[in-house]
This record gives structure tokens, C-alpha cells and sequence, in this order.
């Protein structure tokens, strides 16, 4: 019992270190600059996303498409009584920290028990996830699923159940629910890892361990009943809507006719994300990874751990088979990314740039060759303590800046002036349509417009999502009936992509706003048509509010739904991410820590706690598909029931199962 408690402590307090660390790394900045607005310019396409579902269900059109990330965003929400735009700035951080954990558990599981290694890799892993943090939120959730998934694979090589395999299993399926585009890359992995798992395939191995139950069959086994329950809970039960808003500039491009520029925004977001400075911390400290793991000699430093004196043959198989499983997924996943990238940087339309701030083998890697020369010179162990400490501080400084850096891609007094108009929609009958006046005559005029778009969006009520168009011309030419042209090819093209459904709602009575904040031109412009007297108010019904003369809508009515009625909450306090974020995280561990029991019988309480979050979010977020399903909206109470349903969940578990789990002594 002492050594238990013993060994929960020590890893509460090395779980703690990296998940304090990635916190102060993240929250601080909204505290600091006093942000109230989240970071990320795909956020308020998650708030948006999250909300509609909460009110009218996850199989509603224009919820995304990815029912686990949404459920979860929609779920906490609800069960905290917190507006999801608070929630969405501290569920990135929360991700964070979770894929640490889920990358540390897995070095831990496949090369053996290092604290060293199991902290640096948890601190750079969430160094380098630093782009993903801002908005990506469907990415991380997936990169947690996944990695955990692995790590659960990895980490019962040595038994001959079934409930392990089946525990992965669900992991990735469910991180295919979390973003299905990247379960092709899962799979891809996976195939990888089988095929370096072969040459240790025909190994002798026990009786009990049957050729179904040896490494590359089970991993085999992961990728297909993931992929299968994935492809089924998606195109089976209706998840994808197949209606989908324009949420950034590369989504509208391709429409337009004008994809060779989705290409060259895909090389400026890898230049972006990738300066000289952090391409040279995180590529070239990975390769002198490499380096140093090809090049130093002994198991030990090569990632094989030591095998005790006497131990049986299926525990050295297996410790070999974790080893192959590991580096067949990071080769795997370099390869392809350098292939993605290639191509282009070729001309390709390849998703270089998002593999790219996500590929986690780099800091993976890094960790690995820093552990490796630690131990090569533990006869100078001042020496190679500053040596891993200055690398550490180095990929600090690299990914610091730019996070740091960021600020909201809109200011409060947008949010505020988006939720008055909202409140202006909210008052209409249904099916009034909302027209947002804004033009851009910049170089991409498709960026800052579909963004105004999007926080504009956030606020509105959700079941009036569809209703909102943007009008990207001036308030004379709506007004006369006709789209604002200006010879610039992108400017123009949007404009008539955007007209057909423009002059739907113009006979349905629409509201048309000019926000200050989202344009000051047009805001001037349309201020020349002032209003005197009784029609003033209506006219400029909030500062930096503009109804357009004769797009006023029609009389307000009253005893609508609050799907119709209920706006946005506006800007939120710059503490709250600092204060939600440690919540998130111990409410995904507390959910997620019974379950890690039943999955990883024959592991410690490190390799459970750390993978404890992964498995909470796996649970959370399945469970308010479940919920959702049965009808029960996730909003107000649908929330609440989810947790309920995941807290218990494991519990009916493992008295099915009734099996005992113990400690390893």
C-alpha cells in the first residue's frame, strides 16, 4: 500500500509539473494583455458550431461534422453554466496539456520508466503544439485520442485480453469522430507501424498468445474497428449534414475558381508557424536526435529498455515489439509529413502546413536524444543537465514568440456590436435573414470578411445560423438592389458567389447592419443616410450599430424558442481561461482515471494518470453523442447527463468484467 501511494504521489507531482508549465505558458497571455476575447481565427467557428448543436442537436445542419470535439465544447458548457466562447479559450490549453501527457505515457510505455524522458517529452510536446492551440481544437482533440491509443496498444504487448486492444480500439475510433480528414493519417500510421511489427512477427511467444493476439494483428485490429465504427457513426448515422458555412478564406477559394491561391496561403501559414528560428529548434534539435540515437552506443540509449535478470520471454518480446511499434510510428509520421510538405512546396494542394505544426514525432524524437546523451555522460552529469536544460529553454524561446504575439483577430467592441445585432435578429419572426455590410479592398479580401463573418455568427442565435449572409460591397449599392463590383478578380468573384442568396433574402423582409468595428469606411458611409427623430434609435440602435434605411426588418415578435432568441454572450473576463483551463483538465482526469484502470490492467498509476485525460475525453465526448442521439438536447441539461453517463460507465465496466486490478509490486 505505502509503495502505491508512494508511486501515485511521484506521479501526481511529475503529471503536475508539465500540465503547470503548459498552463503558464498558454493562459498567462490572457491575463497579462487582458484579453477577452479567445485567441484563434477558428474559434468562433467552434463557438458557433458548438452552440447550434447544443440547441438543436449534433446532426443539425452546419454543426461541423465533427460530433465528438462539438459534443464535448457543448457538453462542458452546458454542465458548467459557462458561455462556450469562455470554454473554447481554455479548452485548447486543457488539449494541450492532455497530448503531453498521452506523448509522455507513450515513451514511457515503449522504452521503459525515465522521469527524465517522460517530462522533457510532455514539456516540448506541448511547446510545439503552440499553432494548434489557437483554434485547431478538432486537431488536438484528435492528437490526444490517437497518441493514447497507441500508447494502450503499446502498453499490452505482454497480455493475451481482449479489453486492451478493444480500449485503443475506441480511442481512435473516436478520434476519427473528433476530426474524420485526419483519421487517414491514423491509418496511414498505422499501416507503417505493421509493417516494421513484421520482421519480429513469427518471434516464439507462449501457447496462450495466439496469432491473433501478436503486435502488428492487433494494431491491424485498431486501424480497422476504428476506422469501421468511425465511417459508420459518420455516414451511417447522419452526422455529416452535408451543409456546410464558409468558415475561413481556403474553403471559399476552391468555389471560386481560384485555387492556385489556397496553395499559396497554405506556403504563408507554413512560413508563418515555421519561421527560420523554430524550423532550426524543432527540425534541427529532432535530427541531432537521430543522431545521437544512431550513433551512441547500448539498449539502453537506442530506446530498448533493460530486461531484468530472468525475465520470460514474452516480456522481452514484448519490450522489443513496443520499441518497433514506437519508431515505426515515428518514422511513419515523419515521412509522410515531409512528403506533404513536398509536395507543396511542388505546387501541390497538399496540407503541408497543418502536418506540419502537427507532427509530433519532432519534439518526440528531440526527447529521445536528449535522454540518450544524458546518459551517455552521466560521468558528468553537471554537463549533461545543462546540456538538456538549455534545450528545453531553446525550444521555449522558439515557440514563444510566437504565441505570445497573438492577439484576437477581433476586439471586444466587435463581439459587443455582433451580439447587439444578434439581439436585433432575435426579436425578428423566424426565418428573418441578417445581412452584414463590409467590404475589403485589400489583397484578400476573403480573410478579414469571412472572419467578421464567423464572430458575427458566434453571437446570433443558433437556430437562426443559416439566416446570416455577408453582403461584402457598400451600404448605396445594397441598398439600390445591385452587387458592388471593383475589377479585382477574388473581391469580385465573392461578391457574385455570395449574390444569388443576397437577393433571396432581399424580398423577405431582411435586417442589414453595418458594424464600426468590422469597417469604419462603410460605417461612415452608411452614417451619411442618418436618421432624425423617432427613427433615429432604430437606426442606430447600439454604438457602432447600423440598420441600413428600409432593411429594418419587420415588428418585433415575442414567445419564440430559445434556439430563435437566445444571443451570444458577448466578451468574458481575461481570468477566466486561467482559472477554466486546470478545471477542464481535472474534470477529463477524474472521468477519464477508472477507465485507464480497465484499459491498462498491467501498468502503474504514471501510464494511467497521465492518460487518464485522453480517456476522460474519449468518454465525455461519446458520451454526449449518446445523449444526443437519444434526443435529449446537450442544453440545458443534456450537458449534465453526459457527464453523468460517463462517470458511470466505467464502473458498470468493470463490474462486467469483474476482474481485479492491481499495481505491478
Amino acid at each position: 500500500m505505502t509503495t502505491r501511494r508512494s508511486a501515485t504521489s511521484t506521479a501526481l507531482v511529475w503529471c503536475g509539473v508539465i500540465a503547470l508549465f503548459i498552463t503558464a505558458f498558454y493562459v498567462l497571455v490572457y491575463p497579462v494583455k487582458s484579453l477577452r476575447v479567445p485567441l484563434g481565427s477558428d474559434t468562433p467557428v467552434y463557438v458557433y458550431w458548438a452552440r447550434r448543436a447544443a440547441a438543436m442537436g449534433l446532426r443539425s445542419p452546419a454543426t461541423g461534422g465533427r460530433p465528438v470535439t462539438v459534443g464535448i465544447l457543448a457538453s462542458l458548457a452546458a454542465t458548467l453554466r459557462i458561455p462556450v466562447a469562455g470554454v473554447a479559450s481554455a479548452i485548447g490549453p486543457a488539449l494541450a496539456i492532455s497530448l503531453a501527457l498521452a506523448v509522455a505515457a507513450l515513451l514511457d510505455l515503449s522504452v521503459g520508466r525515465s522521469w527524465l524522458l517522460f517530462v522533457i517529452a510532455g514539456l516540448l510536446t506541448g511547446l510545439f503544439v503552440a499553432a494548434m492551440v489557437s483554434g485547431y481544437l478538432a486537431t488536438l482533440t484528435f492528437g490526444v485520442l490517437f497518441v493514447a491509443g497507441v500508447a494502450c496498444v503499446a502498453g499490452n504487448f505482454s497480455r493475451t485480453d481482449r479489453i486492451p486492444t478493444a480500449a485503443a480500439a475506441l480511442l481512435v475510433a473516436t478520434a476519427g469522430l473528433a476530426h474524420p480528414r485526419f483519421l487517414l493519417l491514423a491509418l496511414a500510421v498505422l499501416i507503417g507501424s505493421i509493417v516494421w511489427l513484421l520482421p519480429g512477427f513469427s518471434r516464439i511467444r507462449p501457447p496462450e498468445a495466439g496469432p491473433m493476439w501478436r503486435p502488428a494483428t492487433r494494431v491491424a485490429l485498431v486501424g480497422i474497428a476504428g476506422a469501421a465504427a468511425a465511417g459508420l457513426s459518420l455516414f451511417g448515422g447522419g452526422w455529416a449534414s452535408g451543409v456546410f458555412l464558409d468558415t475561413s478564406r481556403d474553403t471559399v477559394l476552391p468555389r471560386l475558381g481560384l485555387s492556385p491561391l489556397v496553395r499559396s496561403s497554405f506556403k504563408h501559414v507554413l512560413s508563418d508557424a515555421f519561421p527560420w528560428y523554430r524550423a532550426l529548434a524543432a527540425v534541427g534539435m529532432a535530427a541531432l536526435g537521430m543522431v545521437v540515437l544512431a550513433v551512441v552506443p547500448g539498449r539502453k540509449n537506442a530506446g530498448v529498455p533493460d530486461q531484468p535478470h530472468g525475465a520470460n520471454s514474452l516480456m522481452e518480446v514484448a519490450a522489443a515489439d513496443r520499441v518497433r511499434l514506437l519508431w515505426g510510428v515515428l518514422i511513419t509520421w515523419l515521412v509522410i509529413t515531409a512528403g506533404a510538405i513536398a509536395a507543396l512546396l511542388l505546387g501541390f494542394r497538399a496540407p503541408g502546413h497543418r502536418l506540419a505544426a502537427f507532427c509530433l514525432p519532432l519534439p518526440m524524437v528531440t526527447a529521445l536524444g536528449l535522454v540518450a546523451v544524458r546518459h551517455r555522460w552521466r560521468a558528468r552529469p553537471r554537463l549533461g543537465a545543462v546540456v538538456v536544460a538549455s534545450s528545453v529553454v531553446l525550444y521555449t524561446l522558439a515557440f514563444l514568440p510566437g504565441w505570445a504575439g497573438q492577439n484576437p483577430f477581433a476586439a471586444p467592441s466587435a463581439i459587443t456590436q455582433s451580439r447587439a445585432a444578434g439581439r436585433l435578429l432575435a426579436d425578428q419572426p423566424p426565418r428573418t435573414q441578417l445581412i452584414l455590410v463590409a467590404d475589403d479592398r485589400g489583397r484578400n479580401p476573403s480573410l478579414p470578411l469571412i472572419r467578421s463573418l464567423n464572430y458575427l455568427r458566434q453571437e446570433v442565435p443558433p437556430g437562426r445560423l443559416l439566416d446570416v449572409h455577408l453582403f461584402p460591397g457598400t451600404p448605396a449599392d445594397l441598398i439600390a438592389g445591385r452587387p458592388t463590383l471593383t475589377g479585382r478578380i477574388e473581391h469580385d468573384r465573392l461578391m457574385m458567389e455570395y449574390w444569388p442568396g443576397i437577393q433571396k433574402a432581399l424580398g423577405r423582409r431582411p435586417v442589414a447592419v453595418v458594424l464600426e468595428a468590422f469597417d469604419r469606411l462603410r460605417y461612415r458611409e452608411a452614417l451619411q443616410h442618418r436618421a432624425s427623430g423617432a427613427k433615429a434609435a432604430a437606426f442606430n440602435p447600439a454604438p457602432g450599430v447600423i440598420v441600413l434605411s428600409g432593411f429594418s426588418g419587420s415588428p418585433p415578435v415575442h414567445g419564440l424558442p430559445a434556439a430563435l432568441t437566445e444571443i451570444g454572450s458577448g466578451p468574458f473576463s481575461p481570468w477566466l481561461p486561467l482559472l477554466l483551463t486546470p478545471l477542464i483538465v481535472v474534470a477529463f482526469t477524474g472521468i477519464g482515471w477508472r477507465w485507464g484502470r480497465l484499459a491498462l490492467p498491467s501498468s502503474d498509476a504514471v501510464n494511467r494518470l497521465a492518460l487518464a485525460p485522453a480517456f476522460g475525453i474519449a468518454t465525455f465526448g461519446l458520451a454526449s453523442m449518446i445523449v444526443d442521439l437519444s434526443g435529449l438536447r446537450l442544453d440545458p441539461w443534456g450537458g449534465s447527463a453526459a457527464l453523468v453517463l460517463a462517470l458511470a460507465g466505467p464502473a458498470v465496466a468493470l463490474w462486467r468484467a469483474r476482474i481485479t486490478i492491481t499495481s505491478p509490486s
